[in-house]
């Protein structure tokens, strides 16, 4: 897939500049993935080599709602770095929101679907989350619904335009999907949780796979504090494991697999397919990206929020 680097070689350009690497080489730009939230969303992504050095750079977009904050991003990045949780940070450059990492040693690679069938890579992954969550907490408390609160938000301004020349398609279902969120979030809201340094998007895609099944994490776009089970239901989700093995995952962290636990990670888990498939529809609309599939990647993920809501009451989400 071929990346059109006209829009961001200036980009490129003022980044290095800030990072004192004018001199750096362009070894090559990261094609983004059709159907991730790894490369291509939430940032252009390149492998650069400066003095005999090589480096993993981000250039963040900013044209979708709940864009990262870049210096936040970074900031969480530092942290889990320095816990070994993530690849080792080298500096953020907050004029042209880009950020700068070593890359990764040979043999790491990015993070498959299959490599979850791995019990081994499982475990790493959680023993790797639980070691993010264990560090300082960030500087701001900003619930994972956010970013689902943003994207109602504009796709309400957008259905509300009347100068809109081409109007945003929204699922049919849509006010109903709206009406379990708010129903799905009172069910989260009933237990809270201590807040602990949040990744905000786990997904195979974000995470690096080394030669031993080590994990580690990347993309730190949604980090902010909130409560632990947003980041296991994304886990969840990633491994697209049975319902019965959650009560497992959920011991294997060191949280008590009660039925009020597992049924807000329940909540939590469809709550992330709704707000994440809705935000795929609204990409889709918005970004001028057409090589992603936004639209496709948000029906993927409604189909199953959709499922989960149909197979099982309110009560045992």
């Amino acid at each position: 897939m071929e990346i059109d680097k006209t829009e961001i070689d200036f980009r490129l350009t003022a980044a290095l500049a800030e990072f004192h690497l004018q001199g750096a080489t362009l070894l090559e730009w990261i094609a983004p993935y059709a159907m991730s939230m790894h490369t291509g969303l939430d940032a252009d992504s390149a492998f650069i080599e400066c003095d005999g050095a090589q480096y993993f750079l981000k250039l963040h977009h900013q044209e979708l709602p709940g864009a990262a904050d870049s210096h936040l991003a970074a900031m969480a990045a530092r942290a889990a770095a320095r816990v070994g949780a993530a690849p080792g940070f080298v500096e953020h450059a907050p004029h042209s929101s880009a950020t700068l990492f070593e890359r990764a040693p040979a043999g790491w690679r990015t993070v498959m679907r299959p490599d979850f069938d791995n019990p081994d890579v499982k475990a790493s992954a959680l023993r790797t989350i639980k070691r993010w969550h264990g560090t300082d907490t960030l500087p701001i408390d900003r619930p994972a619904w956010h970013f689902i609160d943003a994207t109602l938000t504009a796709i309400d301004a957008i259905l509300g335009g009347a100068s809109e020349q081409a109007q945003l398609v929204v699922p049919e279902d849509f006010e109903v999907l709206r009406r379990h969120s708010a129903d799905l979030l009172k069910v989260i809201a009933l237990s809270p949780a201590p807040q602990v340094p949040l990744h905000g998007q786990i997904l195979a895609s974000n995470m690096l796979v080394g030669p031993e099944n080590q994990i580690l994490l990347v993309d730190f776009d949604h980090a902010a504090n909130g409560d632990p089970l947003w980041d296991l239901a994304a886990l969840a989700l990633a491994f697209d494991c049975p319902d019965a093995e959650h009560a497992e995952l959920l011991t294997q962290y060191g949280i008590a697999a009660e039925a009020h636990t597992l049924t807000r990670l329940h909540a939590c888990m469809a709550l992330l397919d709704i707000g994440w498939g809705l935000w795929g529809r609204l990409a889709h609309f918005l970004s001028p990206r057409s090589n992603i599939e936004f639209f496709k990647y948000g029906e993927t993920r409604l189909v199953r929020a959709r499922g989960r809501l149909a197979a099982q009451s309110g009560a045992q989400l």
